[in-house]
């Protein structure tokens, strides 16, 4: 359906702005005055991606529908800008894919020093706070601080670890949040000092978690994020939030771009229901949805509603380390999760079963992928191998019988009580439910 391929365009083009065409830098202002409201094209998109998000403070989440929330409300130093692809990366059933590129968002430049571990990167001119205040290269400095500050306990508080001067030893509680190597040498000038070169370093500026953050909006304000409190430098600003119903977003008036953007209003319907997100989208009261239920996927594929892109990232599950603090019960556990069994039957969405943390189609500095030639077991179970070297890891019923000798050894050691009872936690969602009881 046509509504869909719009829509997926129309939401992704909302993450690269910038290629739309920014107006040249104004002059600079100590505070902006309010413009005329933009002409818009008048239309809205409705799409539904999750349930009610935990949380949209940027420092704080952790999911991909509360991340693409705060994406269209916040803009870091790069963004990300869609290119067109060579066909012969796309794939077959999707033409409509498009590549992406890191370009500037918030920044004008960067400079790196020569030994590759100091970056200075210069602001626009033209960047304001929905309320119009001016963006500030302080800004940065109290977001990223408050990210690896381990009081904050955000899931990406080691994100800067290893990269950035001291995080790691902020995280570890050996350093003070000042000593983290971000400062602010004037409003318009934010400098990093890095541990060591990173290749990667600007792609990192374009990651949500590291957005820009008001101290003055966001501290000792539990409720900054409702709509009446919430202060953006992005393309979108929450208008209304009925929780658990829906988001709805509408341009910011204040951002240098506003003049080339897409939908009037964005609304997010939020549901958790795989059957009535499915129906809904039938139904024409949505345009967009991203879940379903995977019975569905070969029907909705032939009628050309449904198409899979690709996607790198990892399905994975905590093991509480506290609880749970024999080795050999946490192996246990891993070698009896049918990863095959799940990725065939299961999510059905040309998933693979993972070899390790770090997925398939991470490249290399050579731009192979790093998986390539590697085990065949992959990380997960290489040490493994190495103690069992009889064990059959290649087959489920092999890690299974490995899992059931573990796990008998640590009872019989008393190492562990075979009356516990383990707790899987997962949210409302159908899919995740799915895949708990595989």
């Amino acid at each position: 359906m046509k509504k869909l391929i719009t829509l997926v365009l129309a939401i992704c083009m909302v993450l690269a702005l910038a290629a739309c065409g920014a107006p040249a830098p104004a002059a600079p202002a100590d505070k902006a005055e309010t413009p005329a409201e933009p002409e818009a094209e008048g239309y809205t998109v409705n799409a539904c991606i999750a349930s009610e998000p935990e949380t949209i403070d940027p420092n704080l989440v952790a999911s991909v529908d509360g991340s693409t929330y705060t994406q269209h409300q916040f803009e870091n130093l790069m963004k990300y800008k869609m290119i067109d692809a060579h066909p012969a990366a796309l794939p077959a059933e999707n033409p409509n894919v498009c590549d992406t590129e890191v370009v500037y968002g918030q920044a004008e430049s960067y400079e790196v020093s020569e030994d590759m571990c100091t970056y200075t990167f210069k602001l626009r001119d033209d960047i304001f706070w929905s309320d119009g205040e001016p963006v500030k290269a302080g800004d940065w400095v109290y977001s990223w601080r408050r990210l690896v500050d381990p009081a904050t306990g955000a899931d990406y508080g080691y994100f800067l670890d290893g990269v950035v001067l001291n995080a790691a030893a902020i995280q570890n509680e050996e350093k003070k949040v000042e000593e983290l190597g971000v400062k602010a040498l004037d409003d318009k000038t934010f400098e990093v000092t890095l541990e060591a070169p990173c290749p990667y370093f600007i792609e990192m500026c374009a990651f949500s978690a590291l957005v820009p953050l008001r101290e003055d909006v966001v501290e000792g304000n539990d409720t900054w994020t409702e709509p009446e409190n919430i202060v953006v430098n992005g393309a979108y600003k929450v208008s209304e939030w009925a929780h658990d119903s829906y988001i709805k977003m509408v341009p910011n008036e204040m951002y240098y771009d506003v003049d080339n953007l897409g939908p009037a209003e964005i609304v997010w319907h939020l549901s958790d229901s795989e059957t009535a997100i499915l129906s809904a989208y039938q139904n024409g009261e949505y345009d967009f949805i991203d879940s379903f239920p995977t019975d569905m996927i070969d029907t909705l594929k032939a009628s050309g509603d449904c198409f899979i892109n690709p996607y790198v990232g990892t399905y994975y599950l905590y093991l509480n380390c506290d609880k749970i603090t024999d080795w050999r019960v946490r192996a246990a556990l891993t070698l009896s999760m049918d990863r095959e069994n799940i990725v065939t039957n299961v999510t059905q969405g040309g998933q693979v079963p993972a070899k390790g943390f770090v997925a398939s189609g991470i490249l290399d500095s050579t731009g192979a992928d790093f998986s390539e030639g590697a085990s065949e077991l992959g990380a997960i179970f290489n040490t493994l191998a190495k103690m069992y070297p009889d064990a059959d890891l290649e087959s489920y019923a092999g890690r299974c019988a490995l899992a059931k000798e573990l796990y008998d050894e640590a009872v019989e050691e008393g190492a562990w009580d075979a009356n516990t009872t383990l707790v899987y936690n997962f949210n409302t969602s159908e899919a995740h439910k799915a895949i708990a009881e595989a």
